[in-house]
C-alpha cells in the first residue's frame, strides 16, 4: 500500500499511489468469488517504459476496494550499472481482513535473480527465494503495563569495551574452529 516503494535505492510509483491512473494502464482480465463477495483480477502495466514502476497483476475485493493480492514486478526501467548485467526481482503478497477496517499482509514471496559478470570474467547467476508468513496479528490490542512501568538505564562496561578482542576488530574474520585459529 505504499505510494512509493523503494527497491534497492530505486523508487519505484505503487500502484495504489494517488497518481497511479497517471502512471499505469489497469485492464480488468477476470472475476472471481471470495465467500459471497466479488474478488477482481487487475492487469497493472505502466504507461511508459521511461518510469520505475511494476507490471503485474493485483486482486481487488468489490465493495470494501481492499488489496487482497499483489504479483508484480519492476518494469524495464529497473537498471542497474556495471558489472550488474541482470537483475530480476518478483513479489508476491497476500492480504487479510483483521477486524473489518483492517486489511494488513499474511503473506510475502520474493524471488530475484542477479547477474554479475564483464569482460573475461562471469559468475553463476544468483538466486534467492524467500518466503514470509505473518501472523498473530491483535488489532487495536492494549498495550501490557509493563511497557511503561520502569525506565531502564543503559549501562556500559568500559573495561570490557577497552578490552582487545576479534570482534572489535573491523575486517577480521572471526575463528570458528580451531583449525581456522590456526590458519
Amino acid at each position: 500500500y505504499d505510494d512509493d516503494v523503494e527497491i534497492s535505492d530505486h523508487e519505484l510509483i505503487g500502484v495504489t499511489h494517488p497518481d497511479a491512473l497517471d502512471h499505469y494502464n489497469f485492464v480488468l482480465t477476470g472475476r472471481r468469488f471470495l465467500d459471497d463477495r466479488t474478488i477482481f483480477d487487475i492487469s497493472v502495466k505502466p504507461k511508459s517504459k521511461l518510469v520505475s514502476a511494476f507490471e503485474g497483476t493485483v486482486a481487488v475485493l468489490d465493495s470494501a476496494f481492499a488489496l487482497v493480492e499483489a504479483e508484480l514486478k519492476p518494469n524495464q526501467a529497473f537498471l542497474f550499472p556495471p558489472p550488474i548485467r541482470g537483475f530480476s526481482v518478483a513479489y508476491r503478497q497476500q492480504f487479510s481482513n483483521f477486524g473489518q477496517a483492517f486489511w494488513l499482509p499474511v503473506g510475502l514471496q520474493f524471488q530475484a535473480e542477479l547477474d554479475i559478470g564483464f569482460i573475461g570474467l562471469q559468475f553463476p547467476p544468483i538466486k534467492l527465494d524467500q518466503i514470509s508468513r505473518l501472523s498473530n496479528y491483535e488489532v487495536n490490542r492494549v498495550p501490557p503495563d509493563s511497557l511503561y512501568q520502569k525506565r531502564r538505564k543503559v549501562t556500559v562496561d568500559s573495561a570490557a569495551v577497552e578490552q582487545d578482542s576479534l570482534l572489535a576488530r573491523g575486517g577480521v574474520v572471526v575463528p570458528l574452529s580451531e583449525k581456522e585459529t590456526e590458519a
